[in-house]
């Protein structure tokens, strides 16, 4: 790994083998809480400018080689209603 302080000379490359990814989709009983539950967790934060993350991000390389994406659905549309 290149130093941290020497990453726009040597920019940092990360390889992942493997990438497992499961995306779930929510319940509707979920939805019912409305966006104002988590409006603080969300809420974007003021900007610095080009910050030290910045710094190190730019330029930076991902790879990855295999991604596996499994999909949890509820398997179709469901009205109000149905049994």
């Amino acid at each position: 790994l290149p130093s941290v302080s020497n990453v726009q000379v040597e920019p940092i490359v990360v390889n992942i083998d493997k990438l497992d990814l499961v995306l779930v989709e929510k319940d509707d009983s979920e939805n019912l809480s409305g966006p104002t539950s988590n409006a603080s967790s969300t809420a974007p934060t003021k900007s610095t400018g080009y910050g030290y993350a910045d710094k190190i991000a730019d330029g930076m390389t991902v790879q990855v080689g295999i991604v596996n994406l499994l999909l949890e659905t509820h398997g179709g549309a469901r009205r109000q209603g149905d049994a």
